[in-house]
């Protein structure tokens, strides 16, 4: 019963959507830095990807665990490539160094 709630749920866009949009309001207010962004994105592409699965009836994500993965790799993904950028954009020398 509550592995089919829990499948049921895991499996509309619009849950994925809502939680990244409050992950990455999370991080604009808190600075968590790039963590909470990470997870944001990863939440947004999830969402895109069971949109698409919907409109183009493939089974990509069958259920929570193939799920919960995919969620855990685009995270991973996304957070190596926004430190990756931060990095590139950070001044090479400090200011405050006398």
């Amino acid at each position: 019963m509550t592995i089919d709630l829990l499948n049921y749920w895991l499996m509309l866009p619009k849950v994925w959507i809502i939680l990244g949009i409050s992950l990455v309001t999370f991080e604009l207010l808190i600075g968590t830095g790039y963590i909470a962004l990470s997870f944001g994105v990863a939440a947004m592409l999830m969402a895109a990807v069971f949109f698409f699965q919907g409109i183009f009836e493939f089974g990509v994500i069958n259920d929570w665990i193939e799920a919960g993965f995919l969620y855990g790799l685009l995270s991973f993904v996304a957070i190596l490539i926004l430190k990756l950028v931060a990095k590139e954009q950070s001044p090479e020398q400090d200011i405050n160094k006398y």
